[in-house]
């Protein structure tokens, strides 16, 4: 399933994801899907039974927040930071705009 969207890009943008598709033999729209895939990849769903942050006393609140992943996942993100670090480094390099970048579209 599929939902359209109509999107107003700065032309800077625009140009940079025009340039990234030239790169990668895509069309800009299917780039911009892929992009955005990227960047707004899935956080986790919530229990079903949890309630909104909004409804939390600051002492359920606080605990929340001293809350640590375990070592192992830890370790993986540290992995996954250090490879998106470059990632970013390259993409600089070759003078296109990053993930978060596409994050400035107005909707």
């Amino acid at each position: 399933m599929s939902t359209q969207v109509v999107v107003t890009l700065p032309d800077d943008l625009y140009m940079q994801a025009q340039h990234w598709a030239a790169l990668t033999h895509r069309e800009v729209p299917q780039l911009l899907t892929e992009a955005l895939a990227l960047v707004l990849t899935p956080i986790g769903t919530p229990p079903a039974d949890a309630p909104p942050v909004a409804a939390l006393s600051d002492t359920e609140v606080l605990a929340l927040v001293q809350m640590q992943m375990p070592p192992q996942q830890g370790h993986r993100l540290d992995q996954l930071l250090a490879k998106q670090g470059e990632t970013t480094r390259a993409w600089r390099s070759w003078g296109l705009c990053r993930p978060r970048d596409l994050l400035s579209l107005h909707v």
